[in-house]
């Protein structure tokens, strides 16, 4: 961002950057639908998520990440990531059921089967880990980025970022969706207390290596 560029503004460069990291979400969704072939999913899968970090760091480098809190110390830090991770294996749950119970529509989209082992245990260790930090990166730091830049108030901030988060989960059904949303808000609070990406990242990655896990 330049001297001249007033700050709620954003460049050209900049869009295009924000478009190359979410973009790739919907359209990976809307390629897989009916897709059952896993090497072919999990090639569409990581080939947009690398699309997408390439989208966040063209943002990084136009100018469009610019702090507007410092980052929490260490043990606030440590302590806000295990709040975190309760509070999302919490939601699993107690809240999730009750969601797949009597709000399961639309299920259009499923991750598929991964019979070969060594695929599958590559998949937990890579693709988990690769799906924390692309969407983390998107849905937490580039639109935080964005939405202050537009001097929105906190709460609206999370709440938006939420919403962008729960819409790539739209085709795996209400449920799906509705339970991203909670997840969304849980880790964009965390995000905005302690503005350490690594927080939302891990406990992230955590959850979802159980969730696959199971």
């Amino acid at each position: 961002m330049t001297d001249k560029q007033p700050k709620g503004d954003i460049s050209p460069g900049e869009w295009l950057a924000v478009a190359i990291a979410i973009v790739p979400f919907f359209l990976k969704r809307a390629i897989l639908l009916g897709q059952h072939d896993y090497i072919f999913w999990l090639t569409a899968d990581y080939s947009a998520r690398i699309i997408s970090l390439i989208g966040v760091a063209m943002a990084r480098r136009s100018g469009l990440f610019t702090p507007s809190r410092p980052s929490a110390g260490i043990l606030t830090s440590v302590l806000i990531f295990m709040a975190l991770l309760a509070a999302e294996f919490y939601l699993h749950a107690i809240v999730y059921p009750v969601l797949r119970a009597h709000f399961n529509y639309f299920e259009l989209w499923r991750f598929p089967s991964i019979p070969n082992p060594l695929v599958r245990n590559f998949d937990l260790a890579f693709g988990v880990l690769l799906v924390a930090v692309s969407e983390e990166s998107v849905f937490r730091a580039l639109l935080f980025s964005l939405f202050e830049r537009w001097r929105l108030k906190p709460l609206s901030v999370i709440v938006l970022s939420s919403a962008a988060f729960a819409l790539i989960h739209l085709t795996s059904g209400t449920a799906e969706t509705l339970d991203a949303f909670l997840h969304g808000l849980l880790l964009g609070a965390a995000y905005w207390w302690t503005r350490r990406l690594v927080v939302c990242i891990a406990s992230h990655y955590l959850f979802d290596l159980y969730i696959f896990h199971q």
